[in-house]
């Protein structure tokens, strides 16, 4: 979500003034937005929260620097993240030629774990874990048909065995057959019995309760 308003923000900035570089933008952020946690930058909040109206003001009456592209700059020496690498997470943003699809969260960067079925790309993949199984199927908890997102054999089209308990094919219940079902003796005076329906010979040797 940080990203999309992040680019909403840099959208209305460039709006007011189309010439601004990236370094300007970055220094426009650094200091409009209302710092959280920590003083100055931090890697749980970056510079904190961005308030989109200074930004743009700021864009708009020329109020910015280029940023600093090292780490101490006179605002808070020591405590500026590497230029392209504004989480500190260690991998550079898209935006500086790197791998980071979101440069403002240090939780989400290229080989992080990704958490299924929660919206972010926390290992910029490219999209959201929604298919933990492998199998090519979408679970049902992100409105998928995978009624089992943990076993790769069970999916919609799956080989579905019957009688065993389990849905393999995700149809709403497990197949279950009859042809083998033998019905009980009339009475257990004798072991031995003909099917009722008389169509067939053998007999068929049950042990009584």
């Amino acid at each position: 979500m940080s990203t999309a308003q992040v680019t909403g923000v840099v959208a209305l900035m460039l709006s007011v003034e189309p010439k601004l570089t990236l370094g300007n933008i970055r220094s426009i952020f650094k200091d409009t937005s209302t710092d959280l946690g920590d003083p100055g930058w931090d890697k749980l909040y970056g510079y904190g929260l961005i308030n989109a109206g200074m930004a743009v003001r700021n864009a708009d009456n020329g109020d910015y620097d280029e940023y600093p592209d090292d780490n101490n700059s006179g605002n808070d020496p020591g405590n500026d993240p590497p230029l392209g690498d504004l989480d500190g997470d260690g991998f550079f943003s898209i935006m500086d030629g790197g791998n980071d699809c979101n440069d403002y969260d240090p939780t989400v960067y290229p080989g992080a774990m990704d958490i299924a079925y929660d919206g972010i790309d926390q290992d910029c993949s490219g999209s959201d874990l929604t298919d933990m199984d492998g199998d090519g199927y979408d679970s049902i908890e992100v409105g998928g048909t995978d009624c089992d997102d943990s076993d790769a054999g069970i999916h919609p089209g799956a080989l579905e065995l019957e009688n065993d308990g389990i849905d393999q094919d995700c149809d709403g219940g497990d197949n279950t057959s009859t042809s083998d079902v033998v019905d009980p003796p009339e009475s257990c005076d004798d072991m031995e019995y003909e099917c009722d329906s008389c169509d067939r010979e053998d007999e068929v040797e049950l042990e009584c309760p």
